[in-house]
């Protein structure tokens, strides 16, 4: 497909008689997409649907693992680590 191509516009009854074609045309991506107007005035963009992605849901991974208790997980290794860095406190 050429790197710019102006998308038609076409009236409502020339959509109407040919919508099929111009399906078949954007699917096929020789045009991008058709603007379809009533009296001279665009009222339609006929495209190719693209879904939407689904959204990220929060939680789901609630149940699938534990945490480890509080001694081990900010025990004496933290202890340690912490030492490190007091000068800079």
């Amino acid at each position: 497909m050429p790197a710019f191509v102006e998308a038609p516009q076409v009236n409502m009854h020339d959509a109407k008689t040919n919508l099929s074609r111009m399906a078949k045309e954007i699917e096929e991506g020789l045009v991008p997409y058709y603007i379809v107007a009533r009296h001279g005035h665009p009222v339609l963009k006929i495209s190719l649907y693209e879904p939407e992605k689904p959204k990220r849901r929060l939680g789901v991974a609630k149940g699938k693992f534990e945490c480890p208790d509080d001694d081990v997980f900010f025990g004496r290794a933290n202890d340690e680590i912490a030492g490190l860095f007091e000068e800079y406190l």
